[in-house]
């Protein structure tokens, strides 16, 4: 379907993609649980080895031990790589005709992973580079309107968010080998469409805030029992935040996937259940 022949709805992708992780929930269940389990492991080890109150209860005097830093590092690097894979995986799964997507081929690193994480990298960046050329925006309107001008902080990060959203359009071109539909042409296929790329990468974080919140009323009440001072409350609640982290990975890939197939001039394949 190209964008020609119906309006481009970015409710209708997010519906799409709703069926389509109700149909699929036992691949989800199957490609994603052992990446949450092993990220929620080495996440509670890293909490246990490195707690949170070296960071927060150290010496000033002394400054952080070099560890600590590193070794959150080292976790947000493994998050990602695990969190890349995953969506290389459910991209080509909702986008390729009979792909097969297993756990194995889904925790193996191909080309198209490359790809898809240096593209990602470079959207992010460009992404940054929007914000700090805007930024200009902050000081003007801060001369015109007083402290009220402030709100303009607001805007500018919003324009980043939907340059963002614009290029995002060539990862699931990138999951799929697909090198000829580059960031160029992400930015032609959605122009006109910023407001409907930005609420196609809003909403599916939002839902993931949302659905987290039950997870941290959870954490207070594990605090006030003594729980968190134990490995088996830190798992649990390690083990819940990434269960929920990677449904809403996998709704907010599906619905990128969804505005691929209508925006991407009609070469995309219908998705695969």
């Amino acid at each position: 379907m190209t964008p020609q022949t119906r309006d481009f709805s970015p409710l209708r992708c997010i519906g799409t993609s709703f069926g389509y992780l109700v149909a699929t929930r036992r691949d989800l269940l199957m490609i994603a649980t052992p990446p949450v389990i092993a990220l929620a492991l080495i996440g509670t080890l890293t909490t246990l080895v490195v707690p949170e109150a070296a960071i927060t209860m150290g010496d000033p005097m002394q400054g952080v031990p070099p560890s600590v830093p590193l070794a959150f590092l080292m976790l947000l690097v493994l998050q990602i790589l695990f969190y890349v894979m995953f969506a290389v995986a459910w991209h080509r799964k909702y986008l390729v005709p009979g792909e097969a997507v297993t756990v194995a081929e889904a925790l193996k690193w191909r080309r198209e992973k490359t790809r898809f994480l240096l593209l990602l990298i470079g959207i992010v960046l460009l992404m940054f580079l929007a914000v700090f050329l805007l930024s200009p925006l902050v000081a003007i309107a801060t001369a015109v309107l007083g402290p009220a001008g402030f709100a303009a902080i607001g805007l500018v990060y919003v324009l980043g968010l939907i340059v963002f959203a614009r290029l995002s359009l060539a990862l699931p071109a990138a999951a799929i080998g697909r090198k000829e539909f580059g960031l160029r042409a992400a930015w032609a296929a959605t122009r006109r469409r910023s407001a409907a790329m930005f609420f196609i990468l809003v909403l599916p974080v939002l839902i993931g805030l949302v659905g987290a919140m039950p997870v941290n009323l959870l954490a207070g009440v594990f605090g006030a029992v003594g729980l968190l001072e134990t490995a088996t409350g830190i798992a649990l609640l390690a083990l819940l935040n990434e269960a929920i982290r990677y449904v809403a990975i996998a709704l907010g890939v599906s619905t990128l996937s969804a505005a691929y197939l209508e925006l991407a001039d009609g070469h995309g394949a219908p998705p695969q259940s």
